[in-house]
């Protein structure tokens, strides 16, 4: 009698323990989509999906047809860091030809609708160095990945010619002779090519105050699949 008894008791207790830990988890979940559905509406929800309709305020639609360049490198760059694009012209991107092959340098930006005077600020600079592109989403960190589509999007409507396309972030010195050396150096014409520093097993951050905080509604997997950066 008192076996079946214990093996009712270890079960309910099994059970109960169950319970709580699936209640914990469910408790966290909860807790960290309010956090996050918070600072969405402080942000203005910055996260927004990509519907393949947003539209170019600043273009630059001819110039690969112009120019003919073997690569195109787009650096894609907060509306109001004027100072990183100024660097970039003064240093790696004056580069033009190297290696005897053209090079285009292009920045990449989103939209902070609400700043007008920034607005005519980059129309200005637009029509200085008619290297500005830029797209009408929200610029914002959690919209990076809208601006790498946008920029591939661009790159297939306008830049079929091109051999190759670069992403570059604004805070990167990049050796454009050993990139064109590199490109060059490959034995034949790469289709269908992604190259870079490859990350993998990075853990994804639940942290809402992080920069780089991902919620589970977005992100299932607490590891982060292998990227390319």
């Amino acid at each position: 009698i008192l076996v079946p008894m214990f093996c009712k008791s270890w079960l309910l207790g099994c059970l109960l323990i169950l319970f709580n830990v699936l209640l914990l988890y469910f408790t966290a979940t909860t807790l960290e989509r309010r956090k996050w559905q918070k600072m969405a509406k402080k942000t203005g929800n910055p996260h927004v999906a990509y519907p393949q309709n947003y539209r170019f305020i600043l273009d630059q639609p001819k110039k690969c047809e112009h120019q003919k360049p073997f690569v195109v490198v787009i650096v894609p760059v907060a509306p109001q860091n004027t100072e990183a694009r100024n660097a970039i012209r003064t240093t790696w991107g004056s580069d033009e030809l190297v290696w005897d092959k053209l090079v285009l340098v292009l920045f990449l930006l989103g939209s902070q609708s609400a700043n007008e005077t920034l607005q005519e600020q980059l129309q200005n600079e637009s029509r200085e160095y008619q290297d500005l592109l830029q797209s009408n989403f929200l610029d914002s960190y959690r919209n990076l990945t809208i601006k790498t589509l946008v920029m591939m999007e661009w790159l297939s409507r306008n830049c079929r010619q091109a051999s190759y396309g670069v992403k570059v972030d604004a805070d990167v010195l990049l050796n454009m002779k050993n990139l064109l050396r590199m490109l060059v150096s490959l034995k034949s014409l790469q289709h269908n090519y992604i190259t870079g520093l490859v990350l993998s097993g990075n853990i994804v951050s639940r942290d809402p105050s992080s920069k780089f905080y991902v919620p589970h509604d977005i992100l299932q997997p607490h590891i982060n699949m292998d990227k390319c950066r």
